[in-house]
């Protein structure tokens, strides 16, 4: 390897991570003055925020728990801005992938594990899946804005949850409380330590994002979008299909958020 090269990857990489640590540094200055603006120290603060993210093992497995759907979120919106679209329903889309997910999750009974946790997975996909390409057609058949659709369909499908938990899903044996049935224990994710809530999901978290980098730099559609996403006329002229490569993202965008939808019911929620 050259001098040269590795300069030039020193400055993609720099690049790269300027932006983000730059926001972080802000975050925590800004953040530093409101507490102290409050009347309290933001060292202790930071320092209580550290021990209780990373302080032990359970600390650490408890900010996985949380950070898992948050990153299928993540990838969700970043699936869609590569190709153009501004995705904002990725909350809606991991509501729909958690009702398909349990509704995968508390049928078939006397499935083993290796099948049923496989099948409730690309149940939760599918749901937020169709909820995103839904925002796709909307914006390609009809013009649609998506910062309108994608934050309307939010409403519905929480609104949509809430019928389902109080009456077709209800179980009846949990009285007044609004809920479904428990997902079976061969849908559950299996926990990976002792006295801590971290479980399996987190290789189908690290899986996502090896799939994301793989189809958006290693595949020919991938391409097409990014190329769409930065210059839908270009991509035009190019023989690009604009508006299929804008439903696929949105598919797969309300897929990465219906994964996270279904996993927190799956793993958590239960």
């Amino acid at each position: 390897m050259t001098a040269n090269s590795i300069q030039k990857k020193a400055e993609s990489l720099f690049k790269s991570s300027y932006y983000p640590i730059i926001s972080i540094v802000m975050a925590l200055l800004g953040g530093g003055i409101i507490i102290s603006a409050l009347g309290f120290s933001p060292i202790d603060a930071y320092q209580a925020l550290i021990k209780g993210s990373f302080g032990n093992a359970n600390a650490i497995g408890e900010t996985l728990v949380k950070a898992s759907p948050l990153i299928f979120t993540g990838l969700s919106y970043a699936i869609a801005k590569r190709c153009g679209i501004i995705n904002l329903g990725a909350e809606g889309q991991l509501y729909a992938g958690a009702l398909t997910g349990t509704l995968a999750g508390t049928a078939f009974t006397g499935l083993p594990m290796v099948i049923h946790l496989p099948l409730a997975i690309a149940a939760g996909f599918l749901g937020g899946a169709i909820f995103g390409m839904l925002v796709g057609v909307l914006k390609t058949r009809f013009g649609a804005s998506e910062l309108i659709t994608t934050i309307m369909l939010n409403y519905i499908a929480i609104s949509f949850i809430g019928f389902c938990v109080t009456g077709p899903m209800k179980d009846v044996a949990a009285g007044s409380y609004p809920q479904s049935k428990q997902i079976l224990a061969s849908a559950r994710f299996p926990h990976l330590m002792d006295g801590s809530r971290l479980h399996a999901g987190i290789f189908v978290v690290i899986f996502a994002l090896f799939f994301y980098y793989f189809f958006m730099w290693r595949t020919t559609r991938g391409y097409e979008m990014r190329v769409i996403g930065l210059n839908s006329t270009a991509g035009h002229y190019a023989g690009m299909n604009l508006k299929s490569n804008s439903i696929l993202s949105m598919f797969l965008a309300g897929g990465m958020a219906g994964i996270g939808g279904s996993m927190e019911i799956m793993a958590v929620q239960f």
